[in-house]
């Protein structure tokens, strides 16, 4: 179990205060039961009340990795909890509605269409899908997700500041019958889409650069952020000209520019067919992490 006496609890406390203006009734939380290996359970040893975010038909096979919503308290106990071991499978919720009213509009949520009226899984209880989700939504489509929630607010994710994500609900009403339903879902638009990809761009661009100066530090760590990303860049461009778009093949096709150049890459895999490319993208990245390794790189 995690230490209660974790010193991050009461600049926790202070932030949740600041977050419900004072009012810790109306503070909820949401955790994502896929990021914490035995949520339930640690939710019920605290011991706080927490409800499902799921159909009544969900099997116990995947209860475990949906979502909860968390009646908080935040005594120190909890607040050892949250910080660090859950918040970053957090988002906080302000909302004075009785907690069931809050759990069914939530639920509401849960599956979307996207752009082709395909049903798909909305993790609006991840900071990393809310926040890009929110900031593409109309104000009418805030207040249909609001709902009788006020404020939403997380940790940002990696942020080595520690800022916080914040969103609250537009004023005005929802139209009368635009409540999603599960006969008729909320629908993503373009916008949504769009927002989607290009926030799961950037994240990729940065854990590829964290590789790089992780794995290739002699190259790597003298160079700023926006010369690497801009290799990634130049990855993702070959690579598609290739026929090579796998996220590990990019990766790696980024490798091989840092370490030998574009010239080297065209050179090694122009002539290849697309079958053994990747074979011979990986033989051409270990060539060169060996030559830099040894010192003739």
């Amino acid at each position: 179990m995690p230490d209660v006496s974790a010193p991050g609890s009461s600049a926790l406390r202070e932030r949740l205060l600041e977050v419900c203006a004072g009012d810790e009734s109306s503070l909820r939380a949401i955790v994502d039961g896929a990021r914490v290996p035995g949520l339930a359970a640690l939710l019920d040893h605290l011991p706080l009340r927490h409800h499902l975010l799921g159909a009544a038909e969900d099997s116990h096979e995947i209860a475990h990795a949906l979502p909860r919503l968390v009646e908080l308290e935040p005594r120190p106990e909890v607040l050892g909890a949250f910080d660090p071991w859950l918040l970053p499978a957090t988002i906080f919720v302000v909302c004075a509605a009785p907690i069931e009213q809050l759990r069914m509009h939530l639920k509401r949520f849960l599956v979307v269409l996207d752009g082709t009226r395909r049903e798909v899984l909305l993790r609006f209880y991840d900071p990393r899908t809310v926040a890009p989700f929110l900031d593409a939504s109309t104000d009418d489509e805030r207040r249909l997700f609001f709902g009788p929630i006020q404020r939403l607010a997380a940790p940002t994710p990696s942020d080595p500041d520690g800022r916080w994500l914040r969103f609250d609900r537009p004023p005005g009403a929802v139209l009368s019958g635009a409540l999603p339903a599960r006969q008729r879902p909320f629908a993503l638009s373009r916008a949504h889409e769009d927002a989607f990809r290009s926030d799961s761009l950037a994240r990729y661009e940065t854990r590829v650069v964290a590789y790089l100066r992780q794995v290739h530090p002699a190259r790597a760590l003298g160079q700023e952020d926006a010369l690497l990303r801009a290799l990634v860049g130049a990855a993702r461009r070959i690579g598609a000209e290739l026929g090579v778009i796998m996220g590990r093949d990019v990766t790696r096709l980024a490798e091989v520019l840092l370490l030998g150049g574009e010239a080297a890459a065209h050179d090694a895999l122009g002539a290849a067919g697309p079958e053994t490319r990747p074979a011979q993208l990986l033989a051409l990245r270990d060539r060169l992490a060996a030559a830099e390794a040894s010192g003739l790189g």
